[in-house]
């Protein structure tokens, strides 16, 4: 069971409030004080959190992915989604089986696709 962070690419408030209503644990960047940081500062932000990151900036996230990977540095994992593909219904029921089925070991510096969880 994993506990998430939401970037600004993730972090609407139906998503959230849906996770939120069934108990469990998500932050927002909006609620962080992160809105407006860089992408390199929120994959930070949900390190210090321990928190894998949610997020629909699959180009710049996946660089920061390979970056850390070759440096060497842990993140606590990354979810993608495609902001476009898929309802609100779908993305709530995609996150929520990937909080259900996730461990934080489990997603210890590994990608995440949401489509693989629909």
């Amino acid at each position: 069971m994993i506990s998430l962070y939401l970037d600004e690419d993730s972090k609407h408030s139906q998503l959230i409030s849906a996770i939120r209503r069934r108990g469990w644990d998500v932050v927002g960047s909006g609620e962080a004080g992160m809105d407006g940081e860089a992408d390199s500062r929120q994959l930070e932000y949900a390190v210090r959190l321990g928190r894998p990151l949610l997020t629909g900036n699959i180009g710049d996230f996946s660089r920061l992915h390979g970056e850390w990977l070759r440096d060497g540095r842990a993140h606590p994992g990354l979810i993608f989604w495609f902001r476009y593909d898929h309802s609100l219904s779908d993305l709530i029921r995609a996150v929520l089986a990937v909080m259900e089925r996730q461990t934080p070991d489990g997603m210890r510096d590994r990608v995440e696709w949401l489509s693989d969880w629909l």
